[in-house]
């Protein structure tokens, strides 16, 4: 949407006209929800002409649709930074675990297949053999 911003005597540009009506707009509409939104009390408060709100809207309707969409926009980009904080923070974690995973491999993989039974075999927790622990069932051992 293009906005064209023109000059007037108090210095204000057409451009912050409008954003001070989406402002005022969205305090209003918190407050009172949409039905009781007066635009008689929002140019009151906005210091702003019947004539410029009209100028930037076509209706009370049009100007609710573009407070909605303002929030929305904020809404999305609040979403956005949440979740990229949130995957920056995982992958964070997931680097620190894959560190500490491969500088202590060697002892993860022989502690991950003792049973029961083998671990108080060894009382010591010396690393056994990984290919020693893993047995197959036959019939026999039944």
């Amino acid at each position: 949407m293009t906005t064209l911003v023109s000059r007037n005597m108090g210095g204000n540009t057409t451009a912050s006209k409008r954003e001070t009506l989406l402002d005022s707009a969205e305090r209003d509409f918190e407050r009172e929800g949409f039905r009781a939104l007066s635009v008689d009390r929002l140019l009151r408060e906005s210091r702003i002409s019947t004539c410029t709100l009209y100028k930037h809207f076509d209706s009370k309707d049009h100007l609710v649709v573009e407070v909605l969409e303002r929030r929305h926009a904020r809404y999305v980009e609040l979403l956005h930074e949440t979740v990229r904080d949130a995957a920056l923070r995982v992958g964070r974690s997931w680097k620190r675990y894959s560190e500490s995973s491969i500088a202590n491999r060697n002892s993860l993989w022989p502690t991950a297949f003792t049973s029961a039974g083998e671990a108080s075999a060894n009382p010591t927790n010396q690393q056994a053999d990984p290919h020693t622990l893993i047995r197959p069932v036959n019939a026999t051992t039944r």
